[in-house]
């Protein structure tokens, strides 16, 4: 899969991730996504967020989710 600059940025527990580290989660395990876009996603995390974001929390919170940045 190819990501162009118009992706969003992926948050995984507090950490930037990617969609592939999102994508190898069992639906099992995540407790909420929520979706911020426009000034409340730059206001949080700012220019990477220019496309939006994508949090995702799990129900059993990792130290460091693997694959994030």
């Amino acid at each position: 899969m190819i990501l162009t600059r118009t992706s969003p940025l992926f948050i995984l527990d507090g950490f930037e991730s990617t969609l592939k580290a999102i994508s190898n989660l069992s639906m099992d395990r995540v407790a909420s996504i929520t979706v911020l876009k426009d000034a409340a996603a730059t206001a949080i995390y700012g220019s990477k967020a220019a496309n939006g974001v994508i949090v995702e929390s799990l129900k059993q919170k990792l130290l460091k989710p693997e694959n994030c940045k």
